[in-house]
């Protein structure tokens, strides 16, 4: 695929002004410009703020080189080994400057073909921040007015060439509001499989990206609808049929995910421990049954059941020790908070994690599985702030 001339938008024809750019990013870009260099402002910040959301991230694309780029900044330094880039180091954040690039190849480029590698339409604006004008290489400024994600260039290909883009369309769909282009959607559900093969520790960096989105609940609903789900947890396309038809596991998904979105809402932590916690609760319910016997009771059984399911997903997601750590913590201690003795108490209240295990059980109460109310009563009144 070519590159044609870019629609060059000018101030006038759009809503992105530098007040609403983070003040280090606009004095980056016009040191490099001042340099006698191109820079732009591009990708997921141009996105968002023609969308009227605040970016998390400034990233900056140019034509100098990573050494002259660091020259210009004492409080900067050259990272990355394959294709090297400049961080440059406030107090609070890092803002990166990437030299153009030329396809997948470890290359420099020109602006043209730094745009010809990027993966959506909405993701290749580049903006100036001295002319105060936008290039618009695919028609992504009309992709936005008509809520719609399309990639550049052929969907199957590009799914081939990185399969991971297929979680990034479901997340800014979901995330953003936008439309997924039926052709992205095709190659999508023919490509998916392809996932399998994406290395475990970047499948987590994703899943946790799509964590924190604060779009839990439809990103879940679209994941499932691409049959995508199932692919990334394998514990619910083996348990399918007893999963979709237990409400009780429907509802503490819901919840939860809802209660997710409501921490990023409101700028709180969260725990990504928690969520394996919560998918792989009722899982292990029905899974326990199996190691259950006359020596082996159901606490000892629930936490056999966890570990299978544990080992089966690290062979899709990386599962740090200490993700595993906690994930059983969590689940196990919700069999330690049956004990409703005052000599458990201060033993059980004093736990690392018995926070996340009261949140998890209250979720439980919430999604209807029944008899817990007066154990989440007892807690409620020693639970610590």
């Amino acid at each position: 695929m070519k590159t044609k001339d870019p629609q060059i938008i000018s101030p006038g024809d759009h809503a992105l002004v530098d007040q609403h750019i983070d003040n280090d990013a606009v004095d980056i870009l016009r040191a490099i410009h001042s340099a006698g260099f191109k820079a732009y402002l591009v990708g997921g910040g141009v996105r968002d703020l023609l969308l009227g959301i605040q970016p998390k991230d400034f990233d900056i694309a140019t034509n100098a080189t990573p050494e002259e780029v660091r020259s210009l900044f004492r409080n900067s330094r050259i990272i990355g080994r394959r294709f090297r880039l400049v961080h440059v180091y406030f107090r609070r954040k890092i803002i990166e400057v990437a030299t153009f690039r030329k396809g997948d190849n470890n290359v420099y480029g020109t602006v043209e073909e730094d745009a010809l590698r990027r993966d959506f339409t909405i993701n290749a604006l580049y903006y100036d921040a001295e002319s105060g004008e936008i290039l618009d290489f695919f028609d992504g400024m009309q992709d936005l007015r008509n809520h719609m994600i399309r990639m550049i260039g052929a969907p199957m290909v590009r799914f081939e060439e990185d399969p991971v883009r297929m979680i990034r369309a479901i997340r800014m769909s979901a995330k953003l509001n936008l439309r997924i282009d039926k052709n992205i959607s095709k190659a999508l559900v023919s490509k998916k499989n392809l996932l399998l093969k994406v290395p475990s520790a970047r499948l987590l960096d994703e899943l946790i990206k799509c964590y924190y989105s604060g779009a839990n609940l439809k990103l879940f609903a679209l994941l499932q609808d691409f049959s995508v789900f199932g692919l990334l947890f394998p514990v619910y396309s083996d348990l399918q049929s007893e999963l979709l038809g237990h409400s009780t596991h429907a509802n503490l998904l819901k919840k939860a995910f809802i209660a997710a979105d409501e921490r990023v809402k409101q700028h709180k932590p969260l725990n990504l421990a928690f969520l394996f916690s919560i998918l792989f609760w009722w899982p292990a319910q029905l899974n326990k049954d199996r190691f259950c016997s006359k020596k082996v009771r159901e606490k000892a059984a629930f936490a056999m059941a966890l570990d299978e399911i544990i080992a089966k997903q690290r062979s899709v997601i990386s599962m740090p020790a200490r993700l595993q750590n906690v994930i059983g913590e969590v689940s196990i201690m919700q069999y330690e908070l049956l004990n409703m003795r005052k000599r458990s108490l201060e033993r059980i209240v004093t736990k690392r994690f018995f926070r996340a295990s009261y949140d998890l059980l209250l979720l439980r109460l919430e999604s209807g599985e029944g008899n817990l109310q007066p154990v989440v009563d007892y807690w409620s009144a020693y639970k610590k702030d």
